[in-house]
This record gives structure tokens, sequence and C-alpha cells, in this order.
């Protein structure tokens, strides 16, 4: 009777393999060590320590053909969208912008986390930029990967003409309360061009409370129909649980629904 051949597996391969987990795990402990240090001697986040919530509404369009719910199919969601400085330099300084949005997902919270990016193009977008506006491009840097395993990048732009909106956390609230700001959503391929998929608009305080105590994760929360890609992805989760307990965060914060008023 004759058998099927059955692949040799390649010892090359193995040793990649294991290579890669050996980076991968002393990545993650020593950012994970820092992080947690960090966030020890702060008692805050050690990254976009101050923020404010802020009400976030998310409309997307049909028509994609990425293979992501998130990406492809029309919807409207509400939730919140915290706006911070990432080293925390106070206004009018310049700082990379943080954009951390929250809605109900489909098995809990789902996030995104996106932040000032130097262009639009490669390789700007996969590097952080300073700015003084909230009204900016920002990135995912960070690749998702849809269902169909396509790798995608995320994030939001200005649209043309749209006005600039100085990122002072103390009177933000207030401002976008009178005029919310719209910025698009758009998707790329990791070169490739930008395409709008919807849009986010940003508008008055979230809560009662300017900074409430959540907890951003979007390996633990992806939007519906995408994955964090890439051996970076189990890096980035383990800084993000070291920072929580460096700062001492309960971590009900995590999961926590965000506290949007009605």
């Amino acid at each position: 009777m004759h058998r099927p051949a059955t692949a040799t597996p390649d010892p090359a391969d193995a040793v990649t393999s294991a290579v890669t987990g050996a980076l991968t795990a002393a990545a993650s402990a020593g950012l994970g060590a820092a992080f947690r240090g960090v966030a020890a001697l702060r008692a805050a986040k050690p990254l976009h320590p101050y923020g404010v919530l802020l009400r976030a509404t998310v409309r997307r369009t049909a028509g994609g053909r990425w293979g992501a719910p998130w990406l492809d199919e029309a919807g409207e969601d509400r939730g919140a969208v915290r706006v911070s400085r990432s080293a925390g330099l106070p206004h009018p300084l310049p700082d990379v912008l943080g954009l951390a949005l929250r809605v109900p997902g489909p098995d809990g919270p789902a996030d995104l986390l996106l932040a000032s990016c130097l262009a639009a193009g490669v390789p700007g977008r996969f590097v952080f930029a300073p700015r003084l506006d909230v009204a900016a491009r920002c990135s995912s840097v960070m690749t998702y990967r849809t269902a169909t395993g396509r790798e995608v990048v995320l994030g939001v732009a200005p649209p043309a003409g749209g006005r600039r909106v100085p990122m002072d956390l103390a009177t933000l609230p207030e401002r976008l309360a009178a005029d919310p700001l719209l910025l698009d959503l758009v998707v790329a391929t990791p070169a490739g061009p930008w395409q709008p998929y919807g849009t986010l608009e940003v508008a008055g305080a979230a809560a009662d409370e300017p900074d409430p105590a959540l907890a951003y994760e979007p390996v633990r929360h992806p939007l519906p129909g995408l994955r964090m890609a890439g051996p970076l992805a189990r890096v980035r989760s383990d800084a993000y649980t070291q920072a929580r307990r460096g700062r001492g965060a309960d971590e009900a914060d995590l999961d926590r629904e965000v506290p949007v008023r009605p």
C-alpha cells in the first residue's frame, strides 16, 4: 500500500522558532520590568499618565474587503476615547498624542490604541511624533491581522480643511462639548495607501470624573475580526500587565465598561 510522503520538518525552522521565542520572552521580561518600575515611581501609567475621557461615536461604512467585521460592516458604536499626552508634558509643550478608544464588543469591551505619528507614508506611520493639536494623524503603529490573514495598520486622520484643536487637556472637554471633533477612521496594509472606513466623533466629558480608572489592552480586548499580529503583541501585553501591577491598579479596571454619561 502506497503511503503519501510526509514533509520532513526543517531543523532551521525549529531553530528560528526557538530563537524568536527566547527573544520575545527576554523582551517581555525587560520591558515589563521597566514599565512596572516607572509605574511604581509615578504611581500612574508609565506612558500617557494623565488624560481626559471623552464621549466617542464611531460610524463605520460598509463595503470593505479586509476580512474583519470592524472594517467591512456598517455600524454605529458609542463609547469613550481617552485623550492623553504620552510623556505627561504640560500644555503648550508638544507631546505625543494618545487616543485610547473603548467601545462595547461582542465579548466585552473592545479597545483601539492610537498615537500621533510622523507622517502618512512609510516609515512615518510607524514612528511616534509629538504634536500640539488633537486633530492629528494617528496610527496603531503595530499591525493587526484579519480573519483572512491580511495584515493591516489602523489610524485616524483629520479631514481636509478641518479645524485645529489645541492639546490642552484642561479645556478640551468643554471645548469639544460645544463643538465635537470629527476624525476619519482609516486603514492600510503596512506599505499601502490609507483608505477610509468611517468616522470618529469626539465630544465632551464621558464621565463625572475627568480620567476614570480604566485599563486598556488591545491584545485582550480586540476589535471584531482583528488580532494584534506578531511576537510584539505578547511583549506589549506583558508590559501593560506589569505596568498595572506597578501602579497597584485593580485588575477589574481592565474589563470595566465605559461609564459614559447619557
